[in-house]
């Protein structure tokens, strides 16, 4: 093989396996985010739950035209979902 006599081999390359088993959420599972606010929020790269659970929500408010507290509501809630996972997210 090319690749193995190369020096080629030593870069790093990507290993799709993982990538396959990686899903991220929407924010729409979120109670109190519709269609309207995802699409407003992916606006300013908040595009999944691991996303929002790691913005900053000073950052989201000035940004946005939504409230602190709801802000801190939806990310604390994100945060909550990457932890339980979305599954045990909609039981609770």
């Amino acid at each position: 093989m090319v690749m193995d006599r190369s020096k080629l081999a030593h870069f790093k390359r990507d290993n799709t396996e993982i990538c396959r088993k990686i899903t991220a959420t929407p924010v729409d599972i979120i109670d109190g985010i519709d269609s309207d606010i995802r699409d407003r929020l992916a606006d300013h790269h908040i595009r999944s739950t691991q996303n929002l659970a790691t913005a900053n929500p000073l950052m989201s408010f000035v940004e946005t035209p939504y409230g602190a507290y709801q802000i801190m509501e939806w990310v604390a809630q994100a945060q909550l979902c990457c932890s339980v996972g979305p599954d045990k997210l909609i039981r609770l």
